[in-house]
């Protein structure tokens, strides 16, 4: 899981982050996104969504 803040949005962040996620999904980790603002806005959904992702994952 990685909280992305705005800097995800800018420059080459986002090809970075796109490289980054393409090689831990070759290593078999698959990378949960989540938006800053969405953790700092609602947290108990937030976190009720990160619970329901990886339960569908096990």
């Amino acid at each position: 899981m990685e909280i992305d803040g705005a800097a995800h949005d800018k420059g080459d962040r986002p090809a970075r982050d796109a490289t980054r996620d393409a090689w831990l999904h070759e290593k078999g980790i698959t990378l949960l996104r989540i938006p800053a603002v969405d953790v700092l806005k609602d947290p108990a959904t937030t976190a009720d969504a990160i619970v329901a992702s990886v339960r569908e994952r096990i």
